[in-house]
């Protein structure tokens, strides 16, 4: 009797584990989906300002879209995850 409640207790913490993996697996999905979009909205925004301005042709937009798209992923990666993983807790 004692092995058994033992082994179930084992498979509840294996249970428990896999359902933090999954919830950190899902967190860090939610978190990428939302710090890409906001990157790809400043990217557009830098593209009308650009536009806009119309100064610039399309090989400075596109690599200027480019290099704000890149800094905006690097600067809102560590921001996004940690702000969503303290919200869904």
């Amino acid at each position: 009797m004692l092995k058994v409640g033992r082994q179930g207790h084992h498979e509840d913490a294996l249970q428990v584990g896999q359902m933090r993996r999954s919830d950190m697996r899902s967190i860090g999905v939610i978190s990428a989906l939302i710090y890409t979009v906001l990157s790809l909205i400043v990217a557009g925004l830098f593209v009308l300002g650009a536009t806009l301005a119309g100064h610039t042709g399309l090989v400075e937009r596109a690599g200027g879209a480019a290099w704000v798209f890149l800094l905006s992923m690097i600067i809102l990666m560590p921001i996004v995850t940690p702000l969503l993983k303290k919200r869904l807790r």
